[in-house]
């Protein structure tokens, strides 16, 4: 990954890049347990914060963010951490806010993350 591509990616490789340098055959496994692992939990966390801005609970609102957040940086995804901090720490203010764009940006990014994260996996091959 040149430094270009590294500019424009919403995944920080660098902490599964160190799990590789440590370990290369172990490392390939671990990663693929970790990215399966954010796959499995974000598309949940997802459906579980547009279920609690249906029913207005910013205090399980904020719970759950703060889950996909943490999820999110188990793989290095940095802009989708981001995006997540409005949801955990300003819940009463995406409710005043027409939060369907809110969620459709999380959305998005998720589905670069996912893409990047499974072209770097394919590489393993």
């Amino acid at each position: 990954m040149n430094a270009a591509e590294k500019q424009d990616s919403s995944v920080d490789f660098r902490f599964l890049n160190e799990i590789l340098v440590n370990d290369q055959a172990k490392g390939k496994l671990v990663i693929k347990k970790v990215v399966g692992i954010f796959f499995n939990q974000s598309s949940l966390f997802l459906k579980q914060i547009q279920n609690n801005l249906k029913i207005r609970d910013t205090g399980e609102l904020a719970s759950v963010a703060h889950k996909f957040r943490s999820n999110a940086s188990s793989v290095g995804a940095i802009k989708l951490m981001k995006l997540l901090e409005k949801f955990e720490f300003d819940g009463a203010q995406v409710l005043k806010e027409d939060w369907t764009q809110s969620v459709k940006s999380v959305e998005d990014e998720l589905s670069v993350v996912k893409e990047q994260l499974k072209n770097f996996i394919a590489h393993f091959n």
